[in-house]
């Protein structure tokens, strides 16, 4: 049970499937600057990892605002 879950956690949290749960670019970045700049740098990492190029010049730019 505990292994089923942490996959289903891991999958969760996936890059690819983690941005489906915004509606909208401005719904992601209000969930950014909900982290520190340390975070949004983790994240940015996590989604280069997983090749979202097109999330990564939004938090990108995120990081160029604060």
């Amino acid at each position: 049970m505990r292994r089923e879950l942490e996959s289903a956690y891991l999958n969760l949290i996936e890059p690819t499937n983690f941005i489906q749960t915004f509606s909208t670019e401005k719904e992601f970045i209000d969930w950014l600057l909900l982290g520190s700049r340390e975070d949004i740098e983790c994240c940015l990492q996590a989604f280069e990892e997983a090749e979202e190029y097109r999330w990564c010049s939004v938090i990108q730019r995120v990081l160029r605002e604060l």
